[in-house]
């Protein structure tokens, strides 16, 4: 099972997404490519791109920046804002 409404596909592993967990990494992309094409924007900063997601919630943050490390290997940075 490739994944599963309620967060378990019973490997353990993967990312989960308004409640669905998925370890395919076509999918995992999709999911990012999602969330920053509704959430952030590109920035050009001394001459380096910067893309900029702005979330509700720290848990969709912290799922975005541990995504773009292990599947594009990019850290990054978390921001909170109040």
């Amino acid at each position: 099972m490739e994944g599963s409404r309620h967060g378990d596909d019973g490997s353990g592993e993967g990312t989960r997404s308004a409640g669905y967990l998925s370890t395919r990494a076509c999918c995992r992309k999709a999911g990012v490519s999602a969330i920053l094409r509704f959430a952030g924007g590109l920035h050009i900063v001394s001459g380096r791109i910067v893309i900029e997601a702005e979330l509700d919630t720290g848990v969709a943050a912290r799922r975005l920046r541990q995504d773009l490390l292990e599947i594009f290997g990019h850290s990054s940075e978390l921001v909170v804002m109040a």
